[in-house]
């Protein structure tokens, strides 16, 4: 047979199968759907094919006819080996080994083979000389260059971006503005899920002309600083203290040695603190701000210090005089109704737990 050489891809890429799932179902792993699709189609035009060539009861195929049959067979079973090669590459070294190979580059390297072979049988089987083609192609390549120049330009930021790789799939990122987790990068499109769990789509051309801030490299560990504006009638020392307190209790993020609790700004009557502290995954950011805020809070709260509303509003109220005083006398009326519920105070008088709950001050630690 003249194409001999052609049903031998074709036998070897069904040995291919075999030996692919085989070690699917040694390292218990399930197949991806594109390479059952190629082997499922390897396998139809692979045993139609034969079975049309040795089944003297069906038409006989022309030299053409079979030519082109073979060559789709053959073409199928070159995929089908491509594809379980890169499969068991990703399978293997990357998912078992942890070995960084970007699968768009596999996918390039499979295009790049499967068109030379494609152009080296145009010229050895079906014996058209290439430069006649590419001449006679001309006008039909320009006009589809220029169909394709938003793609093409995808496809060349796509392929510089996994050269320089800066960053990798897993990764917390913030691109033209957008923060979140890359989940997939492809030929075209870089795909992201935000914190809100929103799937946003940016084309490689996009990425590669924004600016791009990687919390994942080079480590997980970020600095974060969260801001306070309190009056300035309060001591410095006393509330980088309390900003600092609320950090040390935390397990999941740890002071700054250097910028820890720090004064930003003094204006308008305030001053503003800033408090600095490493987390250990920028994927709980949100979660440790919530902690350290809410610490500072009861903390701030417990020294006597409230946050004033936002500058430029302001509120006028009538207050009465004595109004300070009730406040007082409320208070310590709720103390002494506590104070006498208490078993263990019952040696007490009723004028000493009056002169008690009048010297007792009240914090509160949590809700």
């Amino acid at each position: 047979m003249p194409f001999a050489w052609m049903l031998n891809v074709v036998w070897i890429a069904l040995a291919t199968i075999a030996v692919v799932v085989f070690l699917s179902r040694l390292i218990k792993t399930k197949l991806p759907f594109h390479l059952l699709g190629s082997i499922f189609l390897t396998l139809v035009v692979s045993q139609g094919l034969h079975f049309w060539l040795n089944n003297p009861d069906l038409p006989t195929l022309t030299d053409t006819q079979r030519t082109v049959w073979l060559a789709v067979a053959f073409l199928l079973g070159l995929s089908t080996i491509l594809r379980a090669i890169k499969w068991l590459l990703l399978e293997l070294l990357v998912q078992r080994r942890g070995v960084k190979i970007p699968p768009f580059l596999l996918d390039i390297t499979e295009w790049f083979i499967l068109i030379i072979v494609i152009l080296a049988m145009i010229r050895l089987v079906f014996g058209v000389e290439l430069t006649t083609l590419l001449v006679t192609s001309t006008v039909a390549s320009a006009i589809i260059g220029l169909a394709l120049q938003d793609t093409l330009g995808n496809l060349i930021s796509g392929i510089s971006l996994q050269v320089e790789a800066p960053f990798a799939v897993d990764d917390w990122v913030e691109i033209d503005g957008i923060e979140g987790i890359i989940v997939r990068q492809n030929w075209r499109t870089l795909t992201l899920r935000t914190r809100e769990d929103h799937r946003v789509m940016l084309t490689n051309s996009t990425v590669a002309k924004s600016k791009i801030i990687n919390y994942s490299r080079p480590t997980n560990n970020q600095i974060q600083t969260v801001y306070l504006t309190l009056s300035e009638s309060f001591s410095p020392n006393l509330v980088k203290g309390i900003l600092i307190e609320a950090v040390l209790g935390l397990d999941d993020v740890k002071l700054h040695p250097r910028l820890r609790s720090h004064v930003v700004s003094m204006q308008d009557g305030c001053v503003t603190y800033g408090l600095s502290y490493w987390l250990d995954d920028y994927s709980d950011k949100v979660i440790a701000r919530d902690k350290v805020l809410t610490r500072a809070w009861f903390g701030l709260h417990r020294a006597g210090i409230a946050i004033p509303d936002p500058t430029g509003d302001y509120r006028v109220a009538l207050v009465p005089e004595d109004a300070a005083q009730r406040s007082r006398e409320a208070q310590q009326a709720k103390l002494f109704a506590q104070m006498q519920s208490l078993d263990w105070l019952d040696v007490l008088s009723e004028s000493q737990l009056h002169h008690l709950a009048n010297r007792t001050a009240v914090f509160t630690y949590t809700s």
